[in-house]
């Protein structure tokens, strides 16, 4: 009885565990959702429970909106500033960023005043900033002492949707 109950228990637990294979939904609810494609290839939060590197924050006295993602089991993450923090209307982030961090090197690049955000849904009351996103970056001086990047000097990032919860000045 014990087996069968701790198989169950197994399965239920394997079963449960969400892997992207694509961009997640674009919704509106809160449900704690990122992704975007970066040169083509995806980059999402797997997990609805944000890591300990993660943070969403509204600051109102500047009306600043800052998102800092990421990815699950990958060493790469996105960072987002938005000072035009308002729905219906796109216009270009203020700041974006992506990173890729290693223990070896660090690989930046980032963009300000370029790119363009949308916010589908900023709700103050719940917390809740939905919209979606797109940037193209530069290499930038990101690029730590551990090593020079030689690769491509400019990302694409595609297709950037998000749903999240936030703190309010939290930063």
């Amino acid at each position: 009885m014990k087996s069968v109950l701790l198989l169950s228990m197994v399965a239920l637990l394997y079963g449960c565990e969400e892997k992207y294979t694509s961009l997640p939904p674009e919704t509106q609810s809160g449900a704690n959702t990122f992704g975007c494609l970066i040169d083509g290839r995806l980059f999402v939060r797997e997990l609805y429970l944000p890591t300990s590197y993660d943070y969403v924050a509204y600051r109102s006295e500047d009306n600043v909106l800052a998102i800092n993602i990421k990815a699950n089991g990958q060493p790469e993450s996105i960072q987002i500033i938005d000072s035009i923090v308002e729905t219906g209307t796109s216009h270009p982030l203020r700041f974006a960023s992506f990173e890729h961090r290693t223990f070896e090197k660090t690989y930046g690049f980032s963009t300000e005043n370029s790119g363009e955000i949308y916010l589908t849904r900023f709700d103050t009351i719940n917390k809740v900033v939905s919209g979606t996103f797109s940037f193209r970056a530069g290499k930038s001086e990101l690029v730590s002492w551990r090593g020079e990047y030689t690769g491509d000097t400019v990302m694409n990032v595609t297709q950037g949707r998000f749903d999240l919860e936030f703190s309010k000045n939290i930063y």
